[in-house]
């Protein structure tokens, strides 16, 4: 059966006219060119769908498409649903470039009919990103970052989701990467900074812990280990995880901050989105360091404290330098 998917991607602006649409992938097209999507939209999907729904996808904002046959063994729903997850996929890894608050709201399926007239369907995921200091913010992207992004999608995600519902991600099955991204997706919908400090330390648990006890003196010690190019940087991004933790201890049991600790929450959150962005970039771009993340906690714990022990940032690794600084710096 014939459909078409389409939704607008709100606080995103690119300056240059994308035509026709440029791929995303094997899946979507993304086009902000206003003729492309109004031949989208016939007289019968604009009365469906409503004024203010047909003006928010005139209005400027890049639109992402999709044309393809839908699987006979799916219900519109369920193809939209999957369509969807398929998007979400690409803005957490437009997050992996830069950090953003796009979003998407209302996503339609048009699709045809055996009588060859045309149904539709509409759906959302109410889950709605925020930057790191908790704002909405629109950010600009140009054509070739866009394809940057692209590439890195295609890289390092499968374009294929699993929209199975499930009773809990915590399963053990479930790699160190997959869990953290859970959380990750968590904060970044969360308005409140201390939450969204506190999920962010729950990201850096899923990645790097390996017992319960002393957790701020380990996760600090293994994330300045991983991030810092020297041992100053290093120092600093200790310090840094170790008051970003200091947060979490007081929300997680109720407490309350000190005024002087309510105006330092966004700067915390933004070295927060920034660690945790660097790492997972670093884990999911290096084939040696994912096997690394693969492994059960003993042998993962013994490998971390050999290199940690060597007393040498992971920069200066043998074989590891070149590709670290590719990663952050470009």
């Amino acid at each position: 059966m014939k459909c078409k998917f389409f939704t607008v991607l709100h606080n995103l602006k690119v300056n240059e006219n994308l035509g026709g649409g440029d791929k995303l992938g094997p899946i979507f097209r993304i086009t902000n060119d206003r003729k492309t999507i109004e031949d989208l939209l016939s007289s019968e999907v604009k009365e469906q769908i409503g004024i203010l729904e047909t003006n928010a996808l005139l209005s400027g904002d890049p639109v992402v498409i999709c044309s393809l046959d839908m699987p006979n063994d799916m219900s519109p729903v369920e193809y939209l649903d999957l369509r969807i997850a398929q998007l979400q996929s690409f803005q957490f890894t437009m997050w992996l470039s830069k950090d953003h608050s796009v979003n998407t709201e209302m996503s339609y399926l048009t699709y045809q009919l055996p009588n060859d007239s045309w149904g539709i369907t509409s759906n959302f995921r109410s889950v709605q990103y925020r930057n790191a200091n908790g704002k909405a913010e629109v950010v600009q992207l140009t054509r070739e970052r866009l394809k940057g992004i692209r590439n890195l999608w295609l890289a390092v995600f499968s374009p294929q989701v699993d929209i199975t519902l499930k009773y809990t991600r915590m399963r053990p099955d479930s790699p160190r990467e997959e869990r953290a991204i859970f959380f990750i997706g968590l904060a970044r919908s969360a308005s409140d900074l201390a939450i969204k400090i506190t999920l962010y330390c729950s990201a850096f648990e899923t990645l790097l812990s390996t017992a319960q006890t002393e957790l701020a003196h380990q996760l600090s010690e293994r994330i300045s280990f991983f991030l810092a190019s020297n041992k100053s940087e290093r120092h600093q991004i200790y310090k840094d995880v170790k008051e970003a933790y200091s947060v979490r201890s007081k929300i997680v049991h109720g407490s309350t901050l000190s005024a002087q600790k309510i105006s330092e929450l966004s700067e915390i959150s933004f070295r927060c989105d920034s660690y945790i962005r660097q790492l997972l970039l670093l884990i999911l771009t290096n084939s040696n360091l994912n096997e690394l993340f693969k492994q059960p906690n003993g042998k993962f714990d013994d490998a971390l404290i050999g290199m940690i022990m060597s007393n040498m940032c992971l920069s200066e690794v043998e074989g590891l330098g070149d590709l670290y600084k590719e990663i952050i710096e470009g």
